[in-house]
């Protein structure tokens, strides 16, 4: 387990890594440059996975917004899978639901632009 201090990067983009983190205690961010798209304050919570997987350079920085605890866990897949089935479920879990809210926000924000694109095609029809 290591402790963070606010404002302290845990994780940073472009960053190769084999290493996931749990978090728990405190709170965290990931931001992508300067925008932040997503905060976790759960204990339990699995963040930084998608590089570990894809087995890629991390493609967002997380940072403690509030001092944390944080276990890093610096393991392969396939030795994560084998060793810590739970932790892999979690993780499918995890990814499956955040997976559902993009697709949720996603089809929000097109449905936004197909009413509007629909009203203007309308008002120049009149």
């Amino acid at each position: 387990m290591k402790f963070y201090k606010k404002g302290e990067i845990i994780a940073e983009d472009g960053r190769k890594e084999k290493e996931l983190f749990i978090l728990m205690r405190g709170a965290v961010a990931i931001y992508k440059g300067d925008v932040k798209i997503a905060e976790f304050n759960e204990t339990g919570t699995i963040i930084g996975e998608m590089s570990l997987i894809l087995e890629t350079e991390r493609t967002a920085t997380i940072v403690a917004l509030e001092d944390s605890e944080v276990v890093n866990l610096k393991i392969s897949l396939d030795l994560l899978i084998e060793k810590f089935p739970g932790i892999a479920k979690s993780i499918m879990k995890t990814m499956a639901e955040r997976l559902a809210n993009l697709t949720d926000n996603y089809w929000k924000l097109t449905s936004k632009t197909r009413e509007k694109d629909l009203q203007e095609f309308d008002e120049e029809e009149k």
